[in-house]
């Protein structure tokens, strides 16, 4: 790819977006004579950072993986949740939606090696990386609970802010 290679495009907030800018992307690459695996890694990491970084910036908002946890650690208005559960509960809550044994348990493996491959591929760090979590809780305890105990964090978290402003990852 040359250095002066530049692709740029303006997308809106709306749900056809990402299959758009993933085209954008694969259009550019091909057309600047880029192979689209060489890049992916970059392109993939930068629409990430952009996607979270942007929801971020408008304020309250929940963000739910895809490494904004490491994104935002600097940012002291963000408050960082880790929900974790025991293997035999996550089977347990997938056997509940309909999934055999051998789907549930598979489903299950594979979840948590993709999310610790994603994380170590692009931030260089083991998941979870439980130093940059404010609070982390085992959701075996009910979903009702949980949400509860967030809540009652977030009161107490977003009170010691300057500006009692927080955004959630």
């Amino acid at each position: 790819m040359s250095a002066d290679f530049v692709a740029s495009e303006m997308f809106p907030a709306e749900l056809s977006t990402p299959a758009a800018a993933r085209r954008f992307v694969v259009e550019s690459l091909r057309a600047a004579g880029v192979p689209v695996a060489d890049a992916l890694p970059v392109v993939v990491s930068e629409l990430v950072t952009n996607s979270v970084l942007h929801a971020a910036s408008k304020g309250d908002s929940v963000i739910v993986g895809r490494g904004s946890q490491l994104f935002l650690k600097d940012r002291p208005d963000t408050l960082r949740v880790f929900l974790y559960a025991p293997r035999e509960q996550k089977v347990r809550r997938l056997l509940a939606r309909g999934k055999s044994e051998k789907e549930a348990h598979e489903r299950v493996d594979t979840v948590d090696r993709e999310r610790a491959g994603f994380i170590e591929k692009y931030f260089h760090v083991e998941w979870p990386d439980r130093a940059v979590y404010h609070l982390m809780i085992n959701t075996a305890i009910g979903d009702e609970t949980v949400v509860q105990t967030i809540v009652a964090f977030l009161k107490e978290f977003d009170s010691k802010q300057p500006q009692g402003k927080t955004n959630s990852a």
